[in-house]
C-alpha cells in the first residue's frame, strides 16, 4: 500500500484540523464511521476469541483481552506474560494488536516498567525471541488468514491534519490510527 493509500484510509475515519477535545469532535461524520466501525468489531470478536483461546493453550498462560482501550484504539489487543520457561530474558510481557481498520496485524515484545515506564522494542535480537514471535505470529494467522504484519518502518509516519489523542497538538502516527494510541 503507497502512503498515499494509507492516508486516505485515515481521513475517511478520522477528522481533519480537530483537536480531540474539540466539542464537535464526536459528532463529525469520521467519527460517526468510527464508532460504526468499532461497534461492528466488538460485536464480531469470533476470531479474536480463538486466538486468545489458542495463545493461552500454547503457552500454558493467562491471555488478557485489552482490546479498544485507547482513547482512540480501533484494534484488538491481547497481553500476556511471557512463560519463564522459554527462557526469554530481556522482556516480560507480549503483547498483540489486531487492527480492524486495516488488515494488519503486529506482535512486540515488552519489560515492563523499566526506569519506571514501559519499554518497546520493535524488533527481537536473538533467535529466542524471534522463533516465539513467530510461534504468536503463526496463531494469529490461523485466524486472520487475510492479515498480514504491520509495516513497521512506516508506524512512525505522521498523518498530516490529524492530531493525536495522546501528544496534543502533535500529528498522529500511523501506528496510532491504524493500530493503536496505547503502548504498553
Amino acid at each position: 500500500m503507497m502512503i498515499e493509500e494509507y492516508f486516505k484510509l485515515v481521513y475517511n475515519y478520522y477528522p481533519k484540523n480537530l483537536f480531540v477535545s474539540d466539542l464537535g469532535y464526536p459528532y463529525t461524520e469520521e467519527m460517526a464511521r468510527y464508532f460504526k466501525l468499532e461497534s461492528r468489531a466488538k460485536e464480531n470478536n469470533g476470531s479474536f476469541k480463538k486466538t486468545i483461546e489458542s495463545l493461552s493453550l500454547e503457552f500454558n498462560c493467562l491471555v488478557m483481552d485489552n482490546s479498544f482501550c485507547g482513547a482512540f484504539d480501533l484494534s484488538y489487543r491481547a497481553i500476556f506474560y511471557i512463560p519463564k520457561n522459554l527462557n526469554i530474558t530481556r522482556f516480560t510481557r507480549c503483547v498483540i494488536n489486531i487492527g480492524v481498520l486495516a488488515k494488519y496485524y503486529c506482535v512486540y515484545l515488552t519489560q515492563a516498567y523499566a526506569n519506571g515506564k514501559n519499554t518497546f522494542y520493535d524488533r527481537t535480537v536473538n533467535e529466542n525471541e524471534q522463533g516465539f514471535v513467530n510461534k504468536v505470529s503463526l496463531i494469529i494467522q490461523e485466524n486472520f488468514p487475510d492479515y498480514r504484519p504491520f509495516p513497521i518502518e512506516k508506524s512512525n509516519v505522521k498523518i498530516p491534519n490529524i492530531y493525536s489523542a495522546k501528544r496534543p497538538g502533535e500529528f498522529a502516527t500511523l501506528f496510532e490510527c491504524l493500530m493503536t494510541d496505547y503502548i504498553l
